[in-house]
């Protein structure tokens, strides 16, 4: 699979979470303005559900959070 990047720092920062994603097994706590990589990118959705789906508490605080986001995340 293709990984898409705007920029090599994005592509880390990607990597980054992903690995926490990987390595959380209590709880991952998200602290952000606006939650829009969940919209963006296909592979840290798929972390966040892999790890929600391993029972890792999975909690977002945001400024902006769209509803299409929030329904995905409560349907998981």
């Amino acid at each position: 699979m293709a990984i898409y990047s705007r920029t090599p720092n994005e592509m880390e920062f990607r990597k980054a979470v992903l690995a926490l994603l990987s390595e959380a097994q209590e709880e991952i706590l998200v602290v952000t303005g606006e939650f829009y990589v969940f919209e963006s990118f296909q592979d840290l959705r798929w972390g966040v559900k892999d790890t929600i789906d391993r029972g890792v508490k999975f909690k977002v605080i945001a400024s902006s959070l769209s509803q299409v986001v929030i329904n995905k995340l409560l349907s998981w």
